[in-house]
């Protein structure tokens, strides 16, 4: 089966008619001018997270609480958007950081802290991510998250989630999706609104979905004509074939396979940190 492969079901009777069976439409999907993008997946690829909650003692702001139900939904948000067999997240114990977190570098000051913890794991393949509460005012160029670009190192396997006040879980989910594509090497995905224009090798128009989606979860189906790519800042968002595409390929190049590594990371060629996407995707709200 190929990666970002699309099918169409159809229903007939001994005519060649399309015909339900009861109480099922005769087509999958029930629209049926889109194809299925099929989440195809390596079997054996297990994403792995270490969960850091981070607490700034600074500015008065607890670490977040990371329930079983926040745990379950971002988990899912995961499973069902990534071509991943499995999700484990683990939670660590809580991070006093000593900083202030109000700008830009105090955040990739934060970031460094938890490379240093990835450089000491010696799992190959683990990502970690520091999560703490935005609860006091950062500067336009703060993120929403952070992510390290993806160069199969382990010093790329590291994110921050900032929760903002009063976002949904849903949103916070968003964001930690969207960051994890930064770690599996992807950038954003142009729409209206975002700073640089559409990317050329994007295949559908304003950064759209490039074919239907299936959330193989919930059952929940997303149109092209107004759901957004999920690396793109534009809302309602899913996986579009092309993302999924860049995401198989570094996976089933860099990702734990069995316990062992499946192929040598690459080599830097700049001999130093990998860059990093500081993400702004601004309130939780639709673009129109």
């Amino acid at each position: 089966m190929v990666p970002g492969a699309a099918l169409r079901v159809v229903l007939r009777d001994a005519e060649g008619e399309p015909k339900p069976a009861e109480g099922a439409p005769a087509v999958l999907p029930s629209w049926d001018d889109h194809p299925l993008a099929l989440p195809v997946a390596p079997g054996d690829l297990v994403l792995d997270m270490k969960l850091i909650p981070v607490e700034l003692p600074l500015h008065g702001c607890d670490a977040p609480i990371l329930s079983e139900e926040r745990l379950q939904r971002w988990h899912d948000a995961l499973l069902s958007r990534l071509p991943v067999r499995a999700v484990n997240l683990s939670v660590a114990p809580t991070f006093v950081w000593p900083g202030q977190m109000q700008t830009e570098q105090q955040q990739l000051a934060l970031m460094e802290a938890v490379r240093e913890r990835r450089l000491q794991d010696p799992a190959p393949f683990r990502l970690y991510a520091a999560v703490y509460e935005q609860c006091v005012y950062c500067t336009p160029d703060c993120g929403t998250g952070v992510g390290s670009f993806g160069d199969g190192t382990k010093a790329s396997q590291v994110l921050l989630l900032a929760i903002q006040p009063d976002a949904s879980e849903a949103f916070t989910a968003y964001i930690l999706v969207h960051e994890v594509g930064h770690n599996f090497g992807r950038s954003h995905t142009w729409c209206p609104g975002m700073v640089g224009g559409p990317r050329p090798e994007y295949p559908a128009a304003q950064g759209l979905l490039d074919a239907m989606g299936l959330d193989i979860l919930s059952g929940e189906e997303y149109l092209p004509e107004d759901t957004y790519d999920f690396m793109s800042y534009c809302r309602p968002t899913w996986t579009s074939g092309f993302t999924w595409r860049g995401i198989f390929e570094y996976a089933r190049a860099y990702m734990v396979a069995a316990g062992a590594q499946r192929t040598a990371p690459r080599r830097r060629t700049d001999l130093g940190k990998p860059p990093v996407a500081v993400c702004s995707a601004g309130n939780p709200v639709r673009l129109e």
